[in-house]
């Protein structure tokens, strides 16, 4: 299987778009879309795994990448978690690396529901959505130079989302500044106040 999932590699580094074929192996110099279409398209793998792969491929993948914010309402949200959780369980895996991805899965669904839907976050998940967001501004630096269009759509996207952060961090240190000073406040009017 593996000697002909290295031919079936091979192969698909001649038929993906070359940003995505530049790859050695299965780490962060493969992108999603080229694991994505390994996975729906080599036919070392069992249709179960071809199936799933393909509708992750399309209903999340694709989605989120050309992303129109109207289609991404919470029933989408979760059933795109759904999609994505039962490829992992179609993918065979020895248990314990199953139910790390699965928690994975469950962890940034969670936190992307917080976010996504408008519910406070903390500053660690913004952090995190900070340095993604510069990472993919640096990917879009790259793409600009053979899709301008594209490039600047995507850059704007960027820059509305830099913007939404930084907003979303302001209130989350206005927040923590009013309670520190409610906090204050109840000290002084009782000392043996403790939160």
């Amino acid at each position: 299987m593996i000697t002909e999932l290295r031919q079936q590699s091979t192969w698909l580094n001649f038929t993906f778009e070359p940003h995505m074929a530049k790859f050695t192996g299965f780490d962060n110099t493969c992108d999603l879309s080229a694991v994505l279409g390994m996975l729906a398209n080599a036919s070392v793998f069992h249709t179960r795994i071809q199936t799933n792969a393909k509708d992750v491929r399309s209903q999340v993948r694709n989605e989120w990448g050309h992303c129109n914010f109207d289609h991404w309402t919470e029933p989408e949200f979760n059933n795109s978690f759904q999609l994505m959780e039962t490829l992992v369980r179609s993918l065979g895996l020895p248990k314990a690396d199953q139910d790390k991805e699965l928690a994975d899965l469950r962890d940034w669904e969670t936190k992307g529901l917080t976010l996504c839907m408008g519910c406070p976050v903390d500053k660690d998940l913004m952090n995190l959505v900070s340095v993604e967001v510069t990472k993919l501004t640096q990917d879009v630096e790259a793409i600009a130079k053979s899709s301008a269009d594209e490039a600047k759509k995507i850059s704007e996207a960027l820059q509305d989302t830099t913007e939404e952060i930084n907003k979303f961090d302001q209130r989350i240190t206005d927040i923590e500044s009013r309670m520190e000073a409610e906090r204050k406040e109840q000290l002084e009017k009782n000392p043996s106040f403790v939160r």
